[in-house]
């Protein structure tokens, strides 16, 4: 059984003229956003792997702030075209991955983050409705390679909107 963990950004300060959208950092409550998800996380003893993350900051921040507050010691590979990236190329990531990691994180952006769970377990778009910045979402797969992966082959074990932290 593989589990997908994927992880909306943390709520982010607000894009402007000296600050372009990649170089948006954490919100004081952005990071209180990671840092009750890292416990919760902990709380569950859920660890991943292998975490793939945007290279936008508030992403690298989100991934930096959960996994202190999780207590993880877990490699982070940044990949750049996390940022702007589509179902089709998030899922490629996913196929992509050795059978030897049984659960990969992934943290990115809206639109791609909540199309691609709900591409996943549904259809595309639903997920939207429900996926706020600090989103959490598990899918897990009766599958014991990554590549077996497919649209429509997951369920949605963990939907966690950042409010349920308190």
């Amino acid at each position: 059984m593989k589990s997908l963990m994927v992880l909306r950004h943390a709520e982010a300060a607000p894009e402007g003229p000296n600050l372009p959208d990649p170089r948006r950092p954490l919100t004081a409550r952005g990071r209180g956003q990671a840092q009750a998800l890292g416990r919760w996380l902990a709380t569950r003893g859920m660890v991943p792997d292998r975490i793939l993350s945007s290279s936008a900051v508030r992403a690298r921040e989100t991934t930096e702030v959960v996994s202190a507050a999780a207590d993880w010691q877990v490699a982070v590979c940044e990949v750049a075209d996390l940022y702007t990236a589509t179902t089709e190329f998030l899922l490629a990531e996913v196929n992509r991955q050795a059978d030897k990691v049984q659960c990969l994180l992934v943290v990115a952006h809206a639109p791609g983050v909540p199309d691609l769970v709900g591409s996943l377990v549904a259809r595309r778009g639903d997920m939207a409705l429900v996926c706020e910045p600090a989103t959490f979402m598990e899918v897990v797969f009766d599958a014991d390679s990554w590549s077996a992966i497919a649209l429509r082959s997951g369920m949605l074990r963990v939907l966690l909107p950042p409010h349920a932290l308190g």
